[in-house]
């Protein structure tokens, strides 16, 4: 394998996207059936067959009457509850969903986890998206604020708004009862404030979540015991989300009726097979493979994967490598 940058690999995604007629029958099923409670569409594959390509293509495809967000959870971050849930809500806050019970809930869990720092517009995350928290952070001029649900929801009485929201939010139940739960339930209240913050914004507009790597969050097989359990906020998350469309890619089934066997009628499986030959000869074509000798060498080596047949695009793009040494086993 030649020395040099892996930053070309990323001109695959200026590639054709070709194929997937079944998948995205599928896709366009599902959407379809969004408001009749939770739905999933767990897109299953080998490494290298091309889910996350195609996540990015469901995202693209829903278009702008649909909101969307991603998580990656290969970015080890992500795999936290509460990084994944300010991800998807810095996403969808750009999108006009506004979450200020949730904005209030993280702002006590986030002290929690720092109770050695302050709420601040530069330490707690989103704060210049959250017209709430601004509105508290603002009404004490700056000075860093201890993160007590009530000792918010006092200074949010002290802002300068007396709109019929801010007034709900200042009585709500769940905020009220925040600052007596343990830490373990203080993130599915965190969880549960979110989903309704969402299902609220859904009503005039759908959504679909994302969740690209799920086996870098459970590794496959899952081994039981810790290694079972380290999905448990992912499940309950999509568990409320009844108003959207969650497409999860995995290499392996989620297999989650094993926990509940209700999942087993809110799941649909779609495996993603190995391109057939038309497509993988469109993709080599539109990389600049021409050569029908070359293209037939490569896409029968390549088992009808992506990732090979963009890795021989690049290689070939390169150094002008013939077919019979365009892939090495390294690159692979």
């Amino acid at each position: 394998m030649a020395i040099g940058p892996r930053f070309r690999r990323v001109a695959a995604l200026q590639r054709p996207f070709v194929d997937r007629e079944s998948l995205l029958a599928a896709f366009a099923a599902e959407r379809a059936r969004v408001g009749t409670g939770p739905r999933i569409l767990n897109v299953t594959g080998v490494g290298g067959i091309g889910k996350s390509r195609l996540l990015r293509h469901l995202a693209d495809s829903v278009g702008s009457d649909w909101r969307t967000a991603t998580i990656d959870l290969q970015v080890p971050a992500l795999r936290q509850p509460e990084d994944a849930l300010a991800v998807l809500r810095g996403q969808f806050g750009a999108q006009g969903v506004r979450f200020d019970r949730f904005d209030i809930a993280y702002a006590v869990l986030w002290q929690r986890l720092h109770p050695h720092l302050r709420l601040t517009r530069t330490d707690l995350p989103f704060v210049e998206a959250s017209s709430i928290l601004t509105d508290i952070v603002d009404s004490v001029s700056g000075v860093p604020v201890f993160g007590t649900a009530i000792g918010l929801l006092k200074l949010l009485d002290k802002a300068a708004s007396g709109t019929r929201e801010r007034r709900r939010i200042r009585h709500d139940a769940t905020l009220d009862a925040l600052d007596g739960l343990p830490n373990s339930e203080l993130g599915d209240a965190v969880t549960f404030l979110f989903a309704q913050d969402l299902r609220v914004a859904a009503q005039g507009r759908p959504y679909a979540v994302l969740v690209d790597t799920y086996e870098a969050l459970v590794p496959s097989p899952a081994r039981g015991g810790r290694t079972q359990l380290a999905d448990w906020w992912l499940r309950d998350l999509i568990g409320q989300l009844d108003r959207g469309l969650v497409v999860v890619g995995s290499r392996e089934p989620l297999r989650w009726e094993a926990h509940d066997p209700e999942w087993a009628s809110v799941i649909r499986v779609c495996d993603l097979g190995g391109l057939p030959m038309a497509s993988r000869l469109e993709l080599l074509s539109a990389g600049g493979i021409d050569d029908r000798a070359d293209q037939q060498t490569i896409a029968r080596a390549s088992a009808g994967l992506p990732f090979y047949l963009n890795l021989a695009v690049d290689t070939y793009q390169q150094t002008g490598r013939h077919s019979t040494d365009l892939v090495s086993r390294e690159e692979i």
